[in-house]
This record gives C-alpha cells, structure tokens and sequence, in this order.
C-alpha cells in the first residue's frame, strides 16, 4: 500500500515464482497523485523491481477499496483521515491490515488462486491442495489459545463458497456475524477469527492444514524449549515438511528477526535449497541474477552462512556473485531491461 518494492517483496515474489511456476500478480491499493508502487523511488527499490520483473509480475492496481455492502464500510471513516477534533490522527498498522484483508478476501473470490502476505515464503508447490475449494493455514501449536487461522497464506478456487460467506454471509442471517459485514472489535484480528469460526462452522467449505505454516513466535508451538539463539528440532523438521512459512513481522518485528537468524538456518537448511531443487537445468538468465542477488542479501545479513553460498554456487554455477554479473552484463545491471505489466 505505500512505499517502494523491497527485497522482501522480491524475495517471496521470486521464492514463489519457482517452487510454483505459476502467474504471479502483485495486488496493490490505491496510490496518491497517479503514483504506482512498480516505480522505484530507491537504488533497493530498483533491485527489487528487477527481480520482480524477472518473475514476470504482474501489477494490479486497485482504484478503491471494496467493502461488503458495496458502499461504504464500518472502517471507512478510519480510512477517511483526521476529522473533527482528532485532527492529528494517524493511520496505524492494524487499520492498514484490515484494509488488506479486505483486498486479499475480495481478490481471491473474484479470481482464486494462492495468497500470500509479503513475508510469506511458499518454497515447495502445494498442488496436492487444488482439489479442495478453499484451504485455510492452522497449526494449534502456534496460535495456541487464540483459535485464529494464517490469514497470511490461503488458497481457493474462484467463487469459493466459503469466502463468499467470509465476505458478507452470502444475504444468510446465521452467516452475518461471521462476515466482513460486521466486526467483533477488532477489525484487523477478525480474517484470523472469523475464518477459523466458520471453518467450525462449516468444515465442509474448507479445509483446514498446517502446510501453510503460521511460523510461531520464539517461546511459543514448537519453538518453545529451545535455547536462546538455537533452532529446535521439533522446528526445523516443521519447515522440512510444509510448502509455506509464513514468517509474519520478517524485517520489521525485532524478535521475529533475531529468531530467523538462529541455528541452524532455516533459510539455509530448509527454505533456500527447497527453492532452488525447482530451478529447471538452465533457468533464465534474469532469474538466476535474482536469486544470486536475493542470497547475497541473506548472507550479509546473517539468516544464512557462506558455507551455504559456496555449496549452492558449486551446485547451481549459474548462481554468480553480484560482482561477477554485473561484469557480464555489459554495464546494464544485473538484469534485462523487462517492464512490470499492469492492470486495473
């Protein structure tokens, strides 16, 4: 919703891109003055965009955001900006979360497909789960007491009857307070709430898996026990056995971070070599540059080791240093010069 591409974004647009092999289309609301968010606005912001292009993204461009009753929404006054005497009220991170999980609801019954939150890392395909309608994310170890589902990554065919029913009860009065079309006093918690909810509901309409892993907190679900600054067992045979690791707060939560940096790496031992054992015999040139220059950015800071680019580098050669491609690239960067489409 605001700001440039990072190497987040491009790390789990790019991840995606070759476990799945699928489209991949960068939903974005919107933006102020005709700006887009495919406009780097920074030298990351470039690099970013470069990967992001390599991956053959798409970008769609929201003009407004949708709401339930098709007009105005509870939150829409929240969104509206400062008013009366609250003049120097600010937009916090929980009402831009509700407004995705508005996006993300609307998206997936329009045109189905895979979600995925920008720190979610899908690194093994999940075709096995394309004969269901819809697919939620759950691990109890995780949320624990909260009885909340991974809003972060889900998948559904189009039309799926249970996001309908998410969405505004489908005109069913048992349904409504179940839906967006009402809150229980926390709009950016009820897509976790609500869903997890009406899949007791109606076990029926989705099914429920912990492939689509909420990664958990330190202290907390299969993290708990282990030592301060280790990996527990428990933890990393987890990520060994689920297509998705939803690391929520990646980059931006201190605790979160600190603990992706832990031993043993789950970027190193998991997640990077589940992504690469995806990569055809001679992949593009364009995306090899990405993913030399995503796991440069992983190693300098520190979730993986230079053990494990020496050992990737002698698997995959076409895995270069960033040095060594920009020589090869005859001063144009790392990359081909390839626009990001968009639509609207």
């Amino acid at each position: 919703r605001s700001g440039d591409a990072d190497w987040t974004l491009a790390l789990s647009v790019a991840t995606a891109k070759v476990a799945q092999r699928g489209r991949v289309r960068i939903h974005t609301g919107p933006a102020k003055d005709g700006e887009t968010y495919t406009s780097p606005r920074t030298k990351d912001g470039e690099e970013a965009l470069k990967c992001l292009r390599a991956a053959g993204a798409e970008e769609v461009r929201h003009a407004t955001d949708p709401s339930p009753d098709g007009s105005r929404h509870p939150w829409a006054e929240v969104m509206g900006g400062p008013t009366g005497n609250n003049k120097k009220k600010k937009l916090s991170k929980q009402t831009f979360a509700h407004v995705s999980d508005v996006m993300r609801l609307y998206t997936i019954i329009q045109e189905g497909g895979i979600y995925l939150d920008r720190d979610a890392f899908l690194h093994s395909p999940v075709d096995e789960f394309r004969g269901y309608d819809a697919v939620l994310g759950l691990d109890p170890e995780t949320f624990e007491g909260d009885h909340d589902v991974n809003f972060g990554s889900f998948m559904a065919k189009k039309n799926a009857t249970f996001f309908r029913l998410l969405w505004d009860g489908m005109g069913i009065d048992e349904y409504r307070n179940l839906s967006y079309a009402t809150t229980w006093g926390g709009w950016a918690h009820d897509s976790c709430r609500k869903s997890f909810a009406l899949a007791l509901k109606r076990p029926d309409l989705a099914y429920v898996t912990e492939h689509l892993y909420q990664f958990p907190f330190p202290g907390k679900g299969a993290a708990r026990g282990s030592p301060r600054g280790a990996i527990s067992q428990k933890l990393l045979d987890k990520a060994r056995t689920h297509q998705v690791l939803h690391m929520s707060g990646f980059e931006w939560h201190a605790a979160r971070t600190e603990q992706l940096r832990w031993r043993p790496s789950l970027w190193g031992e998991v997640i990077w070599p589940n992504v690469l054992s995806h990569l055809p015999e001679n992949p593009d040139p364009d995306i090899a540059a990405c993913l030399s220059w995503l796991q440069d950015i992983l190693l300098a800071k520190g979730y993986v080791d230079d053990s494990h680019l020496q050992r990737w580098r002698a698997q995959y050669p076409f895995l270069t240093k960033k040095d060594d491609v920009n020589n090869k690239s005859g001063g144009g960067g790392e990359y081909q010069g390839r626009r990001l489409s968009t639509s609207k």
